[in-house]
């Protein structure tokens, strides 16, 4: 794995940028409330320092996720230094609650969610934006 970044880690989220892609991972069990959602967005526009990537969003660990949060995360505001997200996990009800996610709260910008990894790379390294 060659980082260009040394990690960002806390209880609540894991960020690394890896091939101009950045990465967020959940801990086990996470709960995720609005204010976390907030913090976590806080703690990558940070992390990023002003620059713009694609981002890969691994939910596999999360327990539950509550509305305000998606809404939130969903928002022009939560889509700061990013140009489009994967989301990814192998879960069959995250990918019920991803795909409902998509049609409500219609995210700020290009966002579609994979149970492979391998696709969600080919996703993020497509050309067009659309």
């Amino acid at each position: 794995m060659l980082l260009e970044k040394k990690p960002f880690v806390t209880d609540y989220v894991e960020m690394w940028i890896e091939k101009g892609i950045v990465h967020t991972a959940y801990p086990t069990n996470l709960v995720l409330t609005l204010e976390l959602a907030k913090q976590i967005v806080k703690d990558r526009i940070s992390y990023c320092e002003g620059n713009t990537y694609k981002g890969l969003a691994d939910i596999r660990n999360l327990k539950k996720a509550e509305v305000l949060a998606m809404k939130y995360f969903a928002s022009e505001e939560s889509f700061a230094c990013l140009s489009k997200l994967a989301v990814y996990s192998d879960k069959r009800w995250s990918k019920i609650f991803a795909n409902f996610w998509f049609k409500v709260d219609k995210p700020y910008k290009p966002t579609k969610y994979f149970t492979d990894k391998g696709s969600a790379y080919i996703y993020l390294m497509e050309i067009h934006e659309n």
